[in-house]
């Protein structure tokens, strides 16, 4: 049996440390380079950060909508998320909801937005409606998430976008 306090700590730390960590490389590229695309095909940094609020804010919906108790092992998805993270040069197609409009004019405004998002997902989350299905959207392709399996997935995500990131900055 999982011990869900001590499991509730453990995900909403690393979910903190996730955010602290690509704040502090994103608040370190100047504005050309934020802006600057690494490639034809490449998205910029400013676009990176926008995908991956697009998708945070999907997290953050499903999580408010509506959650349901579940039978499931609340973290069921994990394993496949640690096989995923193994090949960190792997190119998965974004749905195209998901893929950046240019949407943002200024770097503080990219960053600031996607915290925001991220500290929405903080004050949503408790240890009583973590464990539960967020049953408000169904990722597009790995299906109906818990509120940790979401948490887990923002994180492996942003991790995940972190070559493309560097790969932006090594451009400069």
């Amino acid at each position: 049996m999982l011990n869900m306090t001590a499991n509730f700590e453990s995900i909403k730390i690393q979910f903190e440390k996730n955010t602290a960590e690509i704040c502090g490389i994103i608040f370190e590229i100047d504005e050309r380079t934020f802006f600057r695309k690494p490639e034809t095909s490449g998205w910029c940094v400013a676009e990176i950060i926008e995908h991956l609020l697009i998708s945070d804010k999907t997290g953050l919906f499903a999580i408010v909508r509506k959650t349901l108790p579940t039978e499931r092992n609340p973290l069921e998805i994990l394993s496949l998320l640690e096989e995923r993270s193994k090949d960190k040069g792997a190119r998965l197609q974004a749905p195209e909801a998901a893929e950046p409009r240019g949407i943002f004019k200024t770097r503080d405004e990219a960053i600031a937005a996607w915290k925001d998002n991220r500290e929405k997902v903080l004050k949503k989350v408790t240890s009583e409606n973590i464990w539960m299905l967020a049953a408000g959207f169904e990722h597009p392709k790995l299906g109906m998430l818990t509120v940790a399996e979401w948490m887990l997935f923002m994180c492996w995500h942003s991790e995940h976008h972190l070559t493309q990131i560097e790969r932006c900055i090594k451009v400069s």
